[in-house]
C-alpha cells in the first residue's frame, strides 16, 4: 500500500449492502443490537466502524466515491427495490461528481491487464467491477469482503488499483482525519 490515501474509491457492492443496511450506525450513530448478524462476521464490527469514520469526514474529505452500471447490476440480482433505488441515487451523486471532475484517459496496455489471465483468479463479477474502477480513473477499490483483499498486492502491481478494507482505508486517512472535521 502507498503513503497516498487514496482519492476516487470505487465501493464494492459488499461495501453498497453494508452502507444501506446500516446507514442509521454510519450516519447517524444510532446503536447496533447486540445480536445483530454483523458480530457473527469476523472483523464485521470493527469494519462498520472503520466505515463510519470514513463517512464522518467525506463531507469535507477531497476524495469521491464511485460506482458503476456494473454495480447496479449486481444490487439488482438481489432482487430489493429499496436497496435498487437507494443505489440509483448513490450512482446518480457519482454521476455529478464525475462529470464535474472529468474522467481520466486510461492508457491502453492497462484496459488490456484488465482481461490478463493473470487476473484469472478474480471472480468474474469482481473482475467486471474491478474494470469499472480502472476505467473511472479509482485510486482505491473498497470491499467488506475478506478474500479479494488477500490479492491486494498482485492486483495493485497489475492495474495500479488498490483494493482495501474499510479498517486499512481509515488508517490512510486517519492522520488526515482532523483537517476534514
Amino acid at each position: 500500500m502507498t503513503n497516498t490515501p487514496p482519492s476516487r474509491i470505487f465501493l464494492d457492492t459488499s461495501v453498497l449492502q453494508t452502507i444501506h443496511d446500516y446507514g442509521a450506525f454510519v450516519f447517524e450513530g444510532e446503536p447496533i443490537p447486540s445480536g445483530d448478524r454483523i458480530h457473527k462476521i469476523p472483523e464485521g464490527r470493527e469494519q462498520l466502524e472503520a466505515l463510519q469514520r470514513l463517512f464522518q469526514i467525506v463531507d469535507r474529505g477531497p476524495f469521491e466515491f464511485a460506482l458503476s452500471e456494473g454495480s447496479l447490476k449486481e444490487v439488482d440480482a438481489k432482487r430489493d427495490s429499496a436497496f435498487l433505488r437507494w443505489a440509483h441515487d448513490v450512482l446518480d451523486h457519482w454521476s455529478v461528481c464525475a462529470e464535474e471532475n472529468g474522467l481520466p484517459e486510461i492508457p491502453q496496455e492497462i484496459l488490456t491487464a484488465c482481461d490478463s489471465p493473470t487476473l484469472n483468479f478474480i471472480s468474474s463479477a469482481d473482475r467486471i467491477l474491478i474494470r469499472d474502477a480502472v476505467m473511472l480513473g479509482c485510486d482505491s477499490f473498497l470491499t467488506m469482503e475478506r478474500r479479494l483483499p488477500k490479492n491486494a498486492s498482485h492486483i495493485q502491481k497489475v492495474l495500479g488499483l488498490r483494493v482495501d478494507r474499510p479498517s486499512w482505508l481509515w488508517e490512510q486517512w486517519k492522520p488526515f482525519a482532523g483537517l476534514y472535521r
